[in-house]
Formats: C-alpha cells, sequence, structure tokens
C-alpha cells in the first residue's frame, strides 16, 4: 500500500509541475530587443495585429489604429480565402485570412513603414545610447520596429516581429541608413591667392511618407579662406545630372535648402557639390583656417522636426619659409643687406603681391600678402633684402621643396656659390610631406676672408729709401767739388 501511495504522489507531482510550466509559459507581456541602433537616433514601434489566447487558441485581431491602412494601402495582405497556410483573422462577424507570407513581407514592410509614419500615435518610443535597445511591458502582438528619420531601411522584414505566450522576447536586427554629408578639399596645404576645390557629398534620401522633405546644408569658412559668388564656380550634381539651384551668399559662406519631395526622381542618386574658396594671408602658419558645414534634415513625418549633424571641419593651411643670416664665425653676428629669391621644384620664381597687385620687395619680411605666383625669371620675382636683425621671411607657400638663391651677398661676405634646398613641410625622418602648416626657418651663413697680398711691400720702401740718400749724397760731393775748384 505505501509503494503504492508514493507511486501516486509522484504522479501527482509531475502533473502539478507540467501545469505550473503551462502558467508559467501563458505570459500575457513580452520585449522586444533592437540591434544595430545609432546612437541619438529616435526607434518607434507599432503594433499592427492584436495576440490573444483562449487555452491553447489563439487569436488574431487588427489593432484600432491600423484598421485604415487593411481598408487601403495594406488591403491585399487580408484575404477572403485560405490559400495556403494563413492565419484566420476576424474582422467584424467575417473570418478571413492574414496574406503575410515568407514571399511578400519586404512588400508589406515597405507599404506598413509608410503608414507607420502617417500615424499620430506609436506604442513606444526610445532614444539609442549604444548599439541595441529594448522596449519591454509590451502587450502580445505582432510589431513593426520604425526608425525614425532613416531614409533608406535595409533588409526590411528585418523591422518586423511577433511576440508571443512561448516566445515572449523577440529580436529585430535594424539596418537603416540617415542622411549624411561629407566634404574634402583638393589641397589643403596652398599658396596664398590659390583658389582651392571644396567637394560635398550626401545622397538624395527616399521622402515616402513626407509631404515636405527639408534638405539644409550650412557651410561657413573661418578667417584665411575668401568665399564669394566671383570665386565659387558653385556647381550641384543628383548623379549626372546637372541641378540648377542657387546658393544664399552668407557672410563668409553658403546656405543650400532642397524640398526632397521635389527630387525623388534621383533618389539613392549621389549628390554632388563642388565650390571654390580663396586662400588669404591669414591661413599662413594657422591651425585654425577651417572649413565647416552642417546638414540639416526632416526628421519625422508627423511635425516639423529635424535633425542636424555634427560640424564637418576641413582645414587648409598655408606656409611660410624665414631666412635667419649670420656670420659663419660667430652666429650672433647678424647680417643685413643680404638679397635672396626662391625657386620651386619647376625652377619658377616666387611672386608674392600685395592687396593692390605690387609686386613686393624690401627689407625683412614679405607684408600684406593677397597672391602669390610663381614666374618665369629673376627679374619678375620677389627679392627680399635682410635688415639688422638677418630676417627675411617668404610668406604663403604650399609645402614642397625649394631652392634658396643669394643673388647679392652682404657687404664684405662672400656670396653663397649655389642655392640651399629647402624642404617644407617634410618629416626629416621619414621623408614624408606633411599636411600641417609650418613656418620653415633656414640658417644661412656667409662668410668673410682675409686682406690677399698686394704690391708694394717693405722691401721695395727700402730700396726707394736708400736709393734717394745716395741720389742726395751725391748731389752734395758735387756741389763741394764745384766750390773747392772756384776756392783754388
Amino acid at each position: 500500500m505505501n509503494n503504492i501511495k508514493r507511486l501516486f504522489l509522484g504522479l501527482l507531482t509531475l502533473l502539478l509541475s507540467f501545469g505550473s510550466l503551462h502558467v508559467v509559459s501563458a505570459d500575457t507581456s513580452g520585449s522586444i530587443l533592437v540591434n544595430g541602433t545609432k546612437e541619438g537616433k529616435v526607434y518607434e514601434i507599432y503594433k499592427i495585429f492584436d495576440l490573444t489566447y483562449s487555452g491553447s487558441n489563439v487569436s488574431y485581431t487588427i489593432d484600432t489604429d491600423w484598421n485604415v491602412f487593411f481598408d487601403e494601402a495594406g488591403k491585399d495582405y487580408i484575404t477572403d480565402e485560405n490559400t495556403g497556410n494563413l492565419n484566420p483573422i476576424t474582422i467584424g462577424s467575417e473570418t478571413k485570412y492574414i496574406n503575410i507570407t515568407e514571399q511578400n513581407i519586404n512588400d508589406f514592410t515597405k507599404v506598413a513603414l509608410v503608414y507607420a509614419a502617417s500615424l499620430e500615435e506609436n506604442d513606444g518610443s526610445e532614444t539609442a545610447v549604444g548599439e541595441s535597445l529594448t522596449f519591454t511591458d509590451l502587450e502580445l502582438g505582432y510589431y513593426l520596429v520604425y526608425p525614425r528619420g532613416a531614409t533608406n531601411i535595409i533588409d526590411d522584414n528585418g523591422s518586423i516581429c511577433s511576440i508571443t505566450s512561448t516566445m515572449p522576447t523577440a529580436t529585430v536586427n535594424i539596418k537603416a541608413d540617415y542622411p549624411t554629408i561629407n566634404k574634402i578639399v583638393d589641397d589643403s596645404n596652398a599658396d596664398v591667392g590659390q583658389l582651392v576645390m571644396f567637394t560635398l557629398t550626401g545622397e538624395v534620401p527616399d521622402t515616402t511618407g513626407y509631404t515636405t522633405y527639408t534638405y539644409k546644408l550650412e557651410d561657413t569658412m573661418t578667417e584665411g579662406l575668401l568665399f564669394n559668388s566671383q570665386v565659387s564656380s558653385f556647381m550641384v550634381m543628383f548623379g549626372t545630372e546637372l541641378i540648377d539651384v542657387t546658393p544664399t551668399y552668407t557672410n563668409n559662406g553658403f546656405t543650400l535648402i532642397f524640398d526632397m519631395v521635389e527630387y525623388q526622381d534621383y533618389v539613392g542618386e549621389v549628390i554632388t557639390i563642388t565650390y571654390k574658396a580663396q586662400v588669404t594671408e591669414a591661413a599662413v602658419n594657422s591651425d585654425t583656417t577651417m572649413n565647416s558645414v552642417t546638414l540639416t534634415y526632416s526628421n519625422n513625418p508627423k511635425e516639423d522636426t529635424t535633425f542636424t549633424t555634427t560640424p564637418i571641419e576641413v582645414p587648409v593651411y598655408s606656409s611660410e619659409i624665414t631666412v635667419n643670416k649670420i656670420d659663419a664665425s660667430d652666429e650672433t653676428i647678424k647680417l643685413a643687406g643680404a638679397i635672396f629669391v626662391i625657386k620651386d621644384e619647376e625652377g619658377k620664381y616666387y611672386q608674392a603681391k600685395d592687396i593692390d597687385g605690387n609686386i613686393i620687395t624690401g627689407v625683412a619680411t614679405t607684408e600684406n600678402v593677397s597672391l602669390v605666383r610663381w614666374v618665369d625669371t629673376e627679374e619678375e620675382a620677389t627679392k627680399l633684402v635682410t635688415g639688422e636683425d638677418g630676417i627675411i621671411t617668404f610668406e604663403g607657400v604650399e609645402n614642397g621643396t625649394y631652392s634658396l638663391v643669394e643673388i647679392e651677398a652682404p657687404d664684405g661676405y662672400n656670396k653663397l656659390t649655389g642655392p640651399v634646398t629647402i624642404k617644407v613641410g617634410y618629416n626629416e625622418e621619414e621623408t614624408n610631406l606633411l599636411k600641417v602648416a609650418v613656418s620653415h626657418e633656414e640658417t644661412v651663413e656667409n662668410s668673410t676672408g682675409t686682406q690677399l697680398p698686394q704690391t708694394g711691400g717693405i722691401g721695395t720702401r727700402l730700396f726707394i729709401i736708400i736709393g734717394s740718400l745716395l741720389v742726395i749724397g751725391s748731389a752734395v760731393v758735387l756741389i763741394v767739388n764745384k766750390r773747392m775748384k772756384k776756392e783754388n
């Protein structure tokens, strides 16, 4: 009898444990883990179907916010006939079938995302602080995850998931692109007066669901770059087609605004914007000459909200060559009066002009450089002469290799027998040209010689003196002899 009791109690315990497992599995709430999120972006969820249980029976109903969708844009996804293994759904007093399959789920997601973008309210909203986020305490159902402001949602079926009692935790691996802007410059280190070209690139966004879509570029240049309608050569391309649009020139930059709803024929095409700016003297040896751009774009089709990207800054520099002229035997002696020119690797000469267009020449340094050119002859070149401090400076040159040529030495000193090679912006250890502005100082020595021997030394002087004395003595003897003869 005891054995029968033990067996009965064991069976009862087993049955109770099965019952408890059933209770645990019948969850009425769940969560959605969203992977692939981007910092600062907003992610919304929308419940398309409600899911209810009655014992082991499952019933789907359309969420009230989505009735209009299934009457219009999504009407093909509810069918009267079960053409396959479709889930039944009760609409009013009729039983119909949810026609969402592996074959059409991508198409379904696309139209569902458009509809979700038009809804006034969502079933949850979270801002990403990392690469994932979780929605919790959700009712059971069939959900769509919508990345607000995204213009291209890749692998659309990754946005759809179900929360059921047996699978209360769903995972969505979202892949979405957002509008971005990039900027480059064709020459980050340039001569003063040189025009450098900037290129902005982006992509025409898909504005489905939007009635208007702001796409606003704001570009600002700091001192060291001159930008206006005379020098800009502004051009905008969508793909390979030229777009007729004029920027608004503001301060030292521009603003350009598109309503991208008007350009949906170019969705996915590369936006290319090119323009030029002139390098000014303020860019010489500067680490603050920047060209900065931001992109502001529509972030929510339901309301007039926008998102602005982090500014992208591109530096532009110009360098200088400073010559320090000293005595070869005593570096504390600074030499004035040495005249120099410089040549580039092509053998052309440096010519600097001031704001009035006059070629700069003179003592110590170039001043008020507005334009640097490279000319064919020494006669056209800027010639600088060292002052009392022994210094001259050739301003506003790009990094590279130059030849410093002395065309006149200081008084009392020998002229250099050949040019001095100067590498501006080079890392001497790696011999790589660095894209940084530099103030390159080159110390140049001049030597003075000793006085050479000359004719008319001490031997000649003695010979002349003795000869003179002999002549005088002979004259005295002659006079004395004449007087003696007269007396006799």
